[in-house]
């Protein structure tokens, strides 16, 4: 009787730890009740892909011809080396996605890259982005993420047909950085008001018995204004403590005239939340990293853009990873909205699966001409779920 009683005792104490551990990340915000397609604010939902294997990863953009395309990675499982970059284009008057397509193969497009012949690689986190005329896939090829190569595809009819894949060009002069070439961008490349092309990155290092994280930092992969993809691009690390936070995949926000806002995943046990920085002078340079108390991250991927009317708009997993208690923290997804991009209020919750047990995980979005916002997002990895949005939000459960 009264060892029951003891364990029931502990057992209480931690379940109280636990809620107040977790609260402390929703102190000033109440997290929305899930939404299904048709109430609100919720258009429609569809699927890009249902049935693979594995698939991961996913990306959208809208091309200069006004179509939705879709990029993600699939394959017998994820990092195996079979795992290539498929896509799909959205017919936006049938609603409707067409067939997939392969885009890139993690062998044949390392020989083509002068990478190795022999060398069987997968292909990770595809990212689209249009210059003018040109629609640009970047990816990394490798075995793992230690030792990406960043390289990118470039195609002149929107996408029907892509050119061979190109190395990326430049070195990362980091200590303890195993391959020196650059990753290329971790979300969509920005534009700075000298025309510099910026792609933010991020590189790890693991321990070498343990196979533990011992750390991860930030850096930019810059491009001159005019210069070619195939241009060297210099790279640029950010100058913060990469054992505080292990931060990985950045997200850019541009504000107003030099001002910019980063937004960055924390592998770290002790972050727990979506972390941020600052720069004031066109990300010449950036402030000393700081976590954002309202948006919790259970070490997962997430993605934020800049709305037309000024706002900024987030997808994400308000969520922390627990051991025992859930099993990646990607069982909740998540949208917050924002008039700064520093303070964030959780305003939809798109997926919340009550067991803890399935995910819904890296997250891209988008807006189109129209004014719909466009979300996809790993479902179980086992399919690739497609959302779209109007900008009629609820207000904020904090406000």
């Amino acid at each position: 009787m009264c060892h029951s009683y003891s364990s029931t005792i502990k057992l209480f104490c931690i379940g109280a730890a636990f809620l107040f551990f977790f609260s402390s990340f929703n102190a000033n915000s109440v997290l929305p009740q899930l939404i299904q397609p048709g109430e609100g604010c919720y258009r429609s939902c569809d699927f890009v892909l249902t049935g693979s294997p594995e698939c991961h990863s996913s990306c959208l953009h809208q091309t200069a011809d006004g179509q939705v395309h879709a990029v993600w990675i699939g394959g017998a499982e994820h990092a195996a080396v079979d795992a290539c970059v498929w896509g799909a284009v959205y017919n936006l008057s049938a609603n409707s996605w067409g067939n997939k397509v392969l885009i890139a193969n993690g062998q044949e497009d390392a020989m083509s890259a002068c990478l190795s012949e022999a060398a069987k690689y997968p292909c990770w986190d595809p990212v689209l982005y249009q210059e003018q005329e040109q629609l640009i896939l970047f990816y990394k090829i490798g075995i793992n993420p230690r030792q990406w190569h960043g390289v990118f595809k470039i195609s002149n009819d929107n996408g029907i047909s892509w050119e061979p894949a190109v190395k990326l060009n430049g070195r990362l002069d980091f200590e303890g950085v195993e391959n020196k070439s650059p990753r290329g961008p971790a979300h969509k490349p920005q534009r700075t008001q000298n025309g510099c092309l910026i792609c933010a990155s991020s590189a790890e290092l693991k321990e070498e018995n343990s196979g533990t994280i011992k750390w991860c930092g930030i850096h930019l992969e810059l491009l001159p204004s005019g210069a070619a993809f195939n241009s060297s691009w210099k790279t640029v690390q950010l100058q913060d403590d990469p054992y505080k936070f292990f931060p990985i995949h950045p997200v850019l926000l541009k504000k107003e005239e030099r001002q910019w806002i980063m937004l960055c995943r924390s592998r770290s046990d002790t972050g727990k939340r979506i972390i941020q920085s600052i720069s004031n002078d066109d990300c010449e340079s950036w402030s000393t990293f700081t976590a954002i108390d309202s948006l919790p991250n259970p070490d997962a991927n997430f993605d934020a853009i800049r709305l037309t009317d000024g706002r900024y708009f987030l997808v994400y997993n308000h969520a922390v990873k627990q051991a025992g208690i859930n099993r990646t923290g990607r069982h909740l997804l998540n949208a917050a909205i924002s008039e700064d991009a520093l303070a964030w209020e959780p305003i939809l919750t798109l997926e919340h699966d009550e067991s803890e047990k399935l995910e819904y995980s890296y997250p891209s979005v988008i807006q189109t001409h129209d004014g719909l916002i466009h979300i996809s997002y790993t479902w179980e990895r086992r399919g690739i779920k497609h959302v779209t949005l109007s900008t009629d939000f609820p207000e904020p459960s904090g406000s």
